[in-house]
């Protein structure tokens, strides 16, 4: 479960149209046990029977993105014993955007070796082992990642589709790389 807390904006989901907005459409869950990695924020998630974050998304589950990762410091509830003072109390909850929200996201959880244009189908691969976590040594996803956008080998209506393409990848002021994207929901069949 959690480990050592990332550094700001390592990972990152960024809503840059739409959002803060009174009707706009969020969701809390707690990440699930089964997954034996550390999800990382901006990766694309599901809910499992129990309703808790799962990362990927399967023929018909609703796609949701993750604002923070198990282990930020809002969310994790790992502390070592001598722990003394803690400025917020955190009970492992993760906010989401839910993939039918009206808005534009960026995020930094895509297959970096894959070219994105606009209009480019998206789809998230489901995996829970650490195995499936995939990170290159730069700590960037690769096409075995889990929960992480990719816009290979989607056929429509067959294929979950979790968003659309909006402006490509670009450099954000923190100079990290970032997909800009609709988030949308198109379930599929196999």
């Amino acid at each position: 479960m959690p480990t050592v807390p990332d550094q700001p904006y390592l990972f990152s989901l960024n809503p840059i149209k739409g959002w803060p907005n009174v009707a706009a459409c969020d969701f809390v869950a707690k990440p699930s046990a089964n997954v034996l990695y550390d999800l990382r924020a901006g990766q694309c998630c599901h809910l499992n029977a129990s309703g808790e974050l799962e990362p990927g998304v399967g023929t018909s589950n609703m796609a949701v993105w993750i604002f923070q990762g198990v282990n930020a410091y809002d969310v994790s509830t790992a502390r070592p014993a001598d722990y003394l003072w803690e400025p917020i109390t955190p009970g492992g909850n993760i906010m989401c955007i839910p993939a039918k929200a009206s808005m534009e996201l960026e995020t930094t959880e895509y297959v970096f070796s894959q070219t994105f244009a606009p209009n480019n189908l998206l789809k998230s691969p489901i995996g829970n082992t650490a195995n499936d976590e995939g990170l290159s040594a730069t700590r960037r996803p690769t096409t075995t990642s889990s929960g992480v956008l990719r816009n290979d080998a989607i056929t429509l209506f067959t294929t979950a589709v979790v968003g659309v393409v909006s402006r490509g990848v670009r450099t954000n002021y923190n100079k990290r790389s970032m997909l800009g994207f609709w988030p949308v929901w198109g379930p599929g069949t196999a």
